[in-house]
């Protein structure tokens, strides 16, 4: 009985701490990697790079642009 009454205590702490976290206000910004992608992918076609190589290396920059820019954060790159 003591065993179920720690535990219910426990719980209920818990529940009690996940209440109070705080919320991450996230600025979403839904045409930045759009944008991004537009022009990182003529740029790197214009510098004579191929298509899928330019894809590839856009796609990995705008996405960490994007996951900056939404989570207000800054990443060194």
């Amino acid at each position: 009985m003591a065993k179920k009454l720690v535990a219910m205590f426990v719980m209920c702490m818990i529940v009690a701490a996940a209440m109070q976290l705080p919320i991450v206000d996230a600025k979403v910004s839904p045409d930045v990697y759009k944008n991004c992608f537009t022009g990182c992918k003529k740029e790197c076609m214009d510098g004579g790079r191929s298509s899928s190589d330019c894809e590839m290396k856009c796609d990995q920059d705008c996405a960490l642009k994007e996951a900056e820019t939404n989570m207000g954060l800054e990443v060194s790159h």
